[in-house]
Protein backbone atom coordinates (compact mmCIF):
# COMPACT_ATOMS: atom_id res chain seq x y z
CA UNK A 1 0.00 0.00 0.00
CA UNK A 2 2.90 2.28 0.84
CA UNK A 3 4.38 1.62 -2.34
CA UNK A 4 1.57 2.68 -4.31
CA UNK A 5 0.73 5.52 -2.34
CA UNK A 6 4.25 6.47 -3.13
CA UNK A 7 4.08 5.68 -7.06
CA UNK A 8 1.19 8.43 -6.91
CA UNK A 9 2.88 11.46 -4.82
CA UNK A 10 5.88 11.12 -7.26
CA UNK A 11 3.53 10.99 -10.61
CA UNK A 12 1.85 14.01 -8.64
CA UNK A 13 5.20 15.53 -7.82
CA UNK A 14 6.25 15.06 -11.68
CA UNK A 15 2.82 16.82 -12.79
CA UNK A 16 3.22 19.46 -10.87
CA UNK A 17 6.84 20.01 -11.52
CA UNK A 18 6.40 20.16 -15.20
CA UNK A 19 3.06 22.38 -15.03
CA UNK A 20 5.23 24.81 -13.28
CA UNK A 21 7.99 24.68 -15.93
CA UNK A 22 5.55 25.26 -18.74
CA UNK A 23 3.61 27.93 -17.02
CA UNK A 24 6.72 29.94 -16.58
CA UNK A 25 7.65 29.75 -20.24
CA UNK A 26 4.14 30.79 -20.90
CA UNK A 27 3.91 33.95 -18.48
CA UNK A 28 1.23 32.32 -16.17
CA UNK A 29 1.64 32.59 -12.88
CA UNK A 30 2.57 30.03 -10.80
CA UNK A 31 0.19 27.01 -9.82
CA UNK A 32 -1.22 26.40 -6.92
CA UNK A 33 -0.61 22.80 -5.86
CA UNK A 34 -2.85 19.74 -8.00
CA UNK A 35 -5.28 18.98 -5.73
CA UNK A 36 -6.04 15.32 -5.01
CA UNK A 37 -9.85 15.83 -3.38
CA UNK A 38 -13.35 16.93 -5.13
CA UNK A 39 -13.15 20.84 -4.59
CA UNK A 40 -16.64 20.92 -5.75
CA UNK A 41 -16.47 23.90 -6.94
CA UNK A 42 -16.63 23.61 -10.09
CA UNK A 43 -12.40 23.24 -10.34
CA UNK A 44 -10.89 19.96 -10.85
CA UNK A 45 -8.66 17.34 -9.14
CA UNK A 46 -6.30 14.72 -9.96
CA UNK A 47 -6.79 11.56 -9.40
CA UNK A 48 -4.03 8.57 -10.24
CA UNK A 49 -5.82 5.01 -11.23
CA UNK A 50 -3.81 2.05 -11.98
CA UNK A 51 -0.88 4.63 -12.79
CA UNK A 52 -3.00 6.42 -15.01
CA UNK A 53 -4.33 10.04 -14.44
CA UNK A 54 -7.84 11.31 -13.92
CA UNK A 55 -8.68 14.96 -14.04
CA UNK A 56 -12.00 15.23 -12.56
CA UNK A 57 -14.40 18.38 -11.82
CA UNK A 58 -16.88 18.43 -9.57
CA UNK A 59 -19.52 20.99 -8.40
CA UNK A 60 -21.87 20.58 -4.97
CA UNK A 61 -21.10 17.03 -4.75
CA UNK A 62 -22.08 16.05 -8.22
CA UNK A 63 -19.40 14.98 -11.05
CA UNK A 64 -19.37 16.94 -14.04
CA UNK A 65 -16.44 15.70 -15.94
CA UNK A 66 -14.30 13.35 -16.45
CA UNK A 67 -10.99 12.55 -18.31
CA UNK A 68 -9.90 8.79 -18.12
CA UNK A 69 -6.89 7.35 -18.23
CA UNK A 70 -4.37 9.93 -19.39
CA UNK A 71 -0.80 10.00 -19.89
CA UNK A 72 1.14 12.18 -18.29
CA UNK A 73 1.34 14.51 -21.33
CA UNK A 74 -1.98 14.56 -22.11
CA UNK A 75 -2.65 15.63 -18.54
CA UNK A 76 -0.61 18.14 -18.44
CA UNK A 77 -1.85 19.86 -21.89
CA UNK A 78 -5.40 19.62 -20.79
CA UNK A 79 -4.22 21.15 -17.66
CA UNK A 80 -1.98 24.06 -19.16
CA UNK A 81 -4.96 24.75 -21.70
CA UNK A 82 -6.83 25.06 -18.98
CA UNK A 83 -4.56 27.38 -17.19
CA UNK A 84 -3.96 29.36 -20.96
CA UNK A 85 -7.49 29.70 -21.30
CA UNK A 86 -9.14 30.85 -17.76
CA UNK A 87 -6.06 33.47 -18.54
CA UNK A 88 -7.14 34.73 -21.46
CA UNK A 89 -10.72 35.37 -20.49
CA UNK A 90 -9.99 36.83 -17.67
CA UNK A 91 -7.84 39.47 -19.56
CA UNK A 92 -10.53 39.50 -22.49
CA UNK A 93 -12.60 40.95 -19.79
CA UNK A 94 -10.13 43.26 -18.16
CA UNK A 95 -9.74 45.03 -21.36
CA UNK A 96 -13.35 44.70 -22.85
CA UNK A 97 -14.46 48.23 -24.15
CA UNK A 98 -17.84 48.62 -24.82
CA UNK A 99 -18.45 49.70 -28.26
CA UNK A 100 -19.41 53.52 -29.72
CA UNK A 101 -22.74 52.72 -30.70
CA UNK A 102 -23.44 49.48 -29.22
CA UNK A 103 -25.93 47.24 -32.08
CA UNK A 104 -28.49 44.55 -30.62
CA UNK A 105 -26.84 40.96 -31.18
CA UNK A 106 -28.03 38.48 -33.09
CA UNK A 107 -29.19 36.58 -29.45
CA UNK A 108 -31.07 39.88 -29.10
CA UNK A 109 -28.87 41.49 -26.62
CA UNK A 110 -26.74 44.71 -26.87
CA UNK A 111 -23.34 44.58 -27.82
CA UNK A 112 -20.96 44.93 -24.49
CA UNK A 113 -17.48 44.43 -26.70
CA UNK A 114 -17.21 40.87 -26.38
CA UNK A 115 -15.76 38.83 -29.01
CA UNK A 116 -14.41 34.69 -28.06
CA UNK A 117 -11.71 35.57 -30.28
CA UNK A 118 -10.24 37.94 -28.12
CA UNK A 119 -9.62 35.53 -25.43
CA UNK A 120 -8.68 32.44 -28.24
CA UNK A 121 -5.81 34.27 -30.10
CA UNK A 122 -3.98 34.89 -26.37
CA UNK A 123 -4.65 31.02 -25.21
CA UNK A 124 -3.05 29.61 -28.69
CA UNK A 125 -0.36 32.80 -28.03
CA UNK A 126 0.56 30.96 -24.55
CA UNK A 127 0.35 27.76 -25.47
CA UNK A 128 2.74 28.00 -28.09
CA UNK A 129 5.12 30.03 -25.90
CA UNK A 130 5.23 26.83 -23.99
CA UNK A 131 5.28 24.54 -26.79
CA UNK A 132 5.22 24.80 -30.34
CA UNK A 133 3.22 21.65 -29.71
CA UNK A 134 0.99 22.74 -27.10
CA UNK A 135 0.10 26.05 -29.60
CA UNK A 136 -0.68 23.73 -32.31
CA UNK A 137 -3.22 21.69 -29.73
CA UNK A 138 -4.53 25.11 -28.79
CA UNK A 139 -5.32 26.05 -32.49
CA UNK A 140 -6.48 22.85 -33.49
CA UNK A 141 -8.81 22.44 -30.51
CA UNK A 142 -10.16 26.28 -31.07
CA UNK A 143 -10.70 26.11 -35.07
CA UNK A 144 -12.82 23.27 -34.48
CA UNK A 145 -15.13 25.20 -32.35
CA UNK A 146 -15.25 28.33 -34.81
CA UNK A 147 -16.02 25.96 -37.61
CA UNK A 148 -18.94 24.28 -36.06
CA UNK A 149 -19.64 27.90 -33.91
CA UNK A 150 -18.83 30.35 -36.33
CA UNK A 151 -18.13 33.81 -34.60
CA UNK A 152 -20.67 36.22 -35.04
CA UNK A 153 -20.27 39.64 -36.86
CA UNK A 154 -20.47 41.49 -33.52
CA UNK A 155 -17.46 39.24 -32.58
CA UNK A 156 -15.38 39.87 -35.61
CA UNK A 157 -16.09 43.32 -35.80
CA UNK A 158 -14.86 43.34 -31.59
CA UNK A 159 -12.35 41.17 -32.47
CA UNK A 160 -8.73 43.12 -31.14
CA UNK A 161 -6.85 40.36 -32.68
CA UNK A 162 -6.15 39.38 -36.70
CA UNK A 163 -9.28 37.13 -37.14
CA UNK A 164 -8.80 33.19 -38.64
CA UNK A 165 -8.83 32.50 -42.02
Amino acid sequence: MDQNLNMQNSQLDSLQSLLEMYCEKGGLDRPSRLPTEPQHDGSVHIEIVMGKIDIVATERGYELSRLSGLTETEAIRELLFDLATANAQKLELEHRKLPENPRITSEGLQDDGYSRWNWMAPAIKTMQQMSPELGEYALSDYTSVLKRYPLEDYEKTNARYPLPD
